[in-house]
């Protein structure tokens, strides 16, 4: 940190405030304060290591957390300023800059307000710049949906995974697996909302442009929480059921071929199951019964 603001300040000095050669520092000063005082996710593990180099009360180490958060936010700001003032002769680095400082600040489980705006800010300037089979229309838009995703905003998370479907289908990539990812997303958004006949439509779309042979290996594409109300010595508990899928990627039923731990957790564990969704069955044309297996673990 201390290198690179001296950098900065030896490159303003040079080349002026405004210089396009101050953007990369200022984004690995902002990436560094990251990494330096902030957590990956508040509560975690991580958090309480990382805080414990700063000392003093609980205060003075949440402080410290969120000085670096604000000094990241601000290196940020700064080359997002400098990417606009040039903007007439790079038209797109003002996007560009955007999406990776939102990226960061995504993949960090933090800010999530302002990696929101960010990624905005950027999909409107691509979308107006570029096609909108553009990797770059597509991800700033895959990135707004998982985002929006987080914040429980389903009906604008699926309205930007649809541009991803809809970008990757127009170039010619419709099973490409981010347009896969968004596929899932949106069927767990409408699961999650009860809007099951939503779902369903899309998981037969999924199963169209999807073979056969990787739809069996996936894992489930809804799956609901399993809430256990057992003290945590009954909570052990691992089961393998067999499942009857139907055409619409239902699951019809659930049999237990093998269980140990605590009995009494059968019944939810199977209800569990009764409620996932999967991607039916597509040959010949026709949606088909499936069966597949599924086990759990609950400790």
């Amino acid at each position: 940190i201390e290198l690179l603001n001296d950098y900065i300040d030896y490159e303003t000095q040079n080349n002026g405030d405004t210089s396009l050669s101050l953007i990369d520092p200022l984004m690995s000063l902002g990436i560094a304060h990251l990494w330096h005082k902030s957590p990956l996710l508040e509560g975690q593990r991580e958090f309480r290591d990382r805080v414990r180099r700063f000392g003093g009360d609980r205060q003075t180490r949440t402080k410290a957390v969120r000085d670096g958060r604000y000094k990241a936010l601000k290196q940020f700001d700064r080359a997002v300023t400098i990417a606009d003032i040039h903007q007439e002769k790079l038209p797109q680095l003002g996007a560009d800059i955007r999406f990776e400082s939102a990226k960061f600040l995504y993949e960090k489980g933090i800010e999530q307000d302002q990696a929101i705006r960010y990624l905005q800010q950027a999909h409107q300037r691509y979308a107006k710049q570029l096609a909108t089979t553009d990797a770059r229309v597509i991800l700033t838009a895959y990135w707004l949906g998982q985002a929006l995703k987080m914040t429980a905003d389903y009906d604008n998370s699926n309205r930007f995974f649809k541009k991803v479907i809809d970008g990757y289908a127009e170039a010619g990539f419709a099973s490409n697996d981010k347009a896969v990812e968004a596929y899932m997303a949106m069927i767990e958004n409408y699961e999650i909302t009860k809007q099951t006949d939503a779902a369903t439509e899309l998981l037969k779309a999924l199963a169209r442009i999807q073979p056969w042979f990787k739809v069996r290996e996936r894992l489930p594409a809804f799956q609901p929480e399993l809430t256990i109300n057992v003290s945590g010595e009954e909570q052990f508990a691992q089961a393998r059921f067999e499942l009857q899928i139907n055409p619409e990627g239902r699951v019809t039923s659930a049999d237990v071929l093998a269980f140990s731990g605590n009995e009494a957790l059968i019944p939810a564990i199977t209800a569990s199951m009764l409620q996932r969704r999967y991607v039916p069955k597509f040959k010949k044309g026709e949606f088909q019964s499936s069966v597949t297996e599924a086990t759990v673990t609950i400790r």
